[in-house]
């Protein structure tokens, strides 16, 4: 993550949000020994989605559960489902 002074961001706000945009982090910017984060939308709201999906303990067992079968070769490929049958 890049770290930029306010003032510089202040004097050179246009070339921080291309900053933004290529850095995938974000932007850091310093003002009094504070520390603010420019990102770009949706990234914040793809970090923002996920943090909501680790909250969520069922889900994360019921895929944990899914993957344990994967592992033990307990699943069905699309083909399996969907492929006709003569």
């Amino acid at each position: 993550m890049k770290t930029v002074t306010y003032d510089f961001a202040r004097e050179h706000f246009e070339d921080v949000i291309k900053m933004a945009d290529i850095q995938d982090d974000g932007i850091v910017i310093v003002k009094n020994k504070r520390k603010y984060v420019l990102v770009d939308k949706d990234i914040l709201d793809s970090a923002t989605e996920t943090l909501e999906l680790l909250k969520d303990r069922e889900l994360l067992s019921s895929l944990k559960h899914a993957k344990e079968e994967i592992d033990k070769g307990e699943s069905f490929t699309f083909q399996d489902i969907f492929s006709e049958k003569i």
